[in-house]
């Protein structure tokens, strides 16, 4: 896992979660993590058809991670691709070292 950035990541690894994505040949599949002026967004997965932004909670909702995308403006970076853009709030339960709920916009 040395590919996995230290900082504020560490709480959802320590319950047991980690990020795993397949890449095809082509490379059509990437996991990144962007910067941008009020903070960063927890995953971007990019697809040749879609853009997913993700936000994790651990001790909040789905609905928080959604708001947080929307309030921090993690979207505005990927507007004018042209690819459809997907966020998504994943909420994890630490009693079940697990994804509690999912929700996309």
């Amino acid at each position: 896992m040395t590919s996995v950035p230290a900082s504020g990541a560490m709480s959802l690894f320590g319950i047991g979660f980690s990020l795993k994505f397949a890449v095809s040949p082509a490379g059509s599949w990437k996991l990144i993590s962007v910067r941008s002026a009020r903070g960063r967004a927890d995953a971007v997965v990019k697809t040749p058809q879609y853009i997913y932004v993700f936000e994790f909670k651990l001790g909040g909702t789905a609905e928080e991670a959604l708001k947080q995308i929307d309030d921090k403006g993690y979207l505005i970076p990927y507007q004018s691709d042209g690819r459809e853009v997907v966020k998504v709030g994943v909420e994890f339960s630490a009693e079940e070292r697990n994804i509690a709920r999912w929700l996309c916009e």
